[in-house]
Order: structure tokens, then C-alpha cells, then sequence
């Protein structure tokens, strides 16, 4: 019975040859799904696995936006804002270092300490307004 005539090994030069090619195909496979799985470890966020920021819970996060929002809409540079959430002991400041304009867009360099029980971070970034009024890191 001929399941796969087409690639169905016969003799020692075929069996070989096929024998050659299912290996380019195990390699190439497992190649390929390594990658793909450490991709999307490591992709355009993977940086914050090992940080402050993988501890930060939804509540973290929650005070951090929006004392972040605030400073960055409503305040001078050189102010410095806090945030702590007393139940799990995270806290930050968030400090506008100076403002400036880059293609059209208001961009503010501010700078974060981040500070939770096993981790804590100082990190600088520049931020920009975006059309529909939310702030994201400058490429």
C-alpha cells in the first residue's frame, strides 16, 4: 500500500535522500518553534519581565497612570508627583524634567523610581502627546 508516493523512499540512495530531508525538516521545524516562543518572551515588552514593572499588581499600575497622566497634563517641569498603594507597599515618583516639541507632537523627558518588596528602578524616558491625548514613549 503507497501512502505517499510521491517522497515514498526506494533503495539505499532514496532511503538516504529521504532520510536527509525528513532531518532539514525536524531542524527547520524545531528551529522555528524555538524562535517563535522566545519571540514572544522577549518581544517589544519582554524588558519588563525582570523589572519593578512585572511585580506592579492592577492597582499598582492604576496609581501609577494616573499620577503619571496628571503630571504630565497639569504640571511644570520640575515637579515631582508620588503614588503608594498601601496594600501591597509599591510606590513611585514621577518628576518632568524639561519639554519640548518633536514633529508636532508635545514630548515631556520624565523621569521614574519604581520601588516594590524585591525590585526597585530609576528610568528615564521621553513621552510624547499623541493626537488622541494619551502619552507614549518616544521611539
Amino acid at each position: 500500500m503507497r501512502l505517499l508516493p510521491l517522497i515514498e523512499p526506494r533503495g539505499f540512495r532514496r532511503t538516504e535522500n529521504f532520510m536527509k530531508f525528513l532531518l532539514i525538516c525536524i531542524v527547520v521545524l524545531t528551529a522555528t518553534m524555538l524562535s517563535t516562543a522566545s519571540m514572544a518572551r522577549v518581544g517589544p515588552w519582554g524588558w519588563l519581565d525582570q523589572s519593578v514593572y512585572s511585580e506592579l499588581n492592577d492597582q499598582d499600575w492604576k496609581l501609577l497612570r494616573s499620577t503619571g497622566r496628571d503630571i504630565l497634563n497639569n504640571h511644570p517641569n520640575g515637579t515631582i508627583k508620588s503614588w503608594r498603594n498601601e496594600n501591597t507597599g509599591a510606590s513611585g515618583k514621577i518628576k518632568v524634567l524639561t519639554t519640548e516639541h518633536k514633529k508636532g507632537m508635545l514630548c515631556r523627558q520624565t523621569s521614574f523610581e519604581t520601588d516594590t518588596a524585591n525590585f526597585d528602578d530609576r528610568s528615564v524616558f521621553l513621552l510624547c502627546k499623541t493626537e488622541d491625548g494619551t502619552w507614549k514613549v518616544a521611539d
